[in-house]
């Protein structure tokens, strides 16, 4: 059974093809939908543009800002189709950049108004509840970062193994691994209270040590 929100409702959630993350400006982050997905909901809901909607252009200007900048706006009205009887108009107002300051000077937008026409459209549909859960932030909108939690075991463990095996494998060339070192580097890896980067810390400079060990070695078996 129809309610006051079914509409609403519906297509409160754009599908993933719809949407599109902002990469700069005040609104990085934030979540973009395509136009194009408002319209194929009207139609699929209402009928073809013209039969079952239809939006009229009521006003469009320009407002100069500062530094020579200018901003285009329209305000447009949507008219939907239910029953057999059209609604009154859902009003929207809606604006884009037509001359705005860049590095290399001034730029003018050819589009401006058919953004702004576009933007005063998105105005409308949210109103009967197209896109909601974008608008409300309840969904897609960027999250807060969340702090990466220290590495403790099996991680460390891991590592520890795959060390291991490359200290045998050096020590080995010249006879001088030290057991206990690898035993104490691996009971000092099982204690939680140490994270994965104290525990690499300790393996590298064991692992240093070891080479430095090989190393003398190799320089005096030169000199002989």
């Amino acid at each position: 059974m129809e309610n006051n929100l079914t509409i609403y409702e519906k297509y409160s959630t754009p599908p993933a093809w719809a949407l599109k993350e902002i990469q700069a400006g005040r609104l990085k982050g934030k979540t973009d939908i395509n136009p194009q997905w408002r319209i194929k909901s009207l139609t699929e809901e209402f009928g073809l543009v013209g039969f079952g909607w239809k939006y009229t252009i009521d006003k469009t200007e320009v407002i100069e800002g500062a530094n020579g900048e200018k901003s285009a706006f329209a305000t447009v009205s949507l008219f939907l189709k239910k029953d057999g009887v059209w609604s009154d108009a859902i009003v929207g107002v809606g604006g884009s950049s037509f001359v705005a300051q860049e590095k290399n000077g001034l730029y003018v937008s050819d589009e401006c108004f058919k953004m702004a026409i576009t933007d005063a459209l998105s105005v409308c549909c949210k109103l009967i509840g197209l896109g909601s859960d974008i608008y409300s932030g309840s969904k897609y909108d960027k999250k807060p970062t969340v702090e990466p939690q220290p590495k403790t075991i099996p991680e460390v463990k891991f590592m520890v193994e795959a060390q291991k095996t490359e200290l045998i494998r050096i020590a080995s060339l010249s006879h001088v691994w030290n057991e206990e070192e690898i035993k104490g580097i691996l009971a000092f890896a099982s204690n939680s209270k140490n994270t994965f980067d104290i525990a690499k810390e300790k393996i590298q400079a064991a692992h240093l040590k070891i080479k430095e060990r090989v190393d003398i070695l190799e320089a005096k078996a030169a000199g002989l």
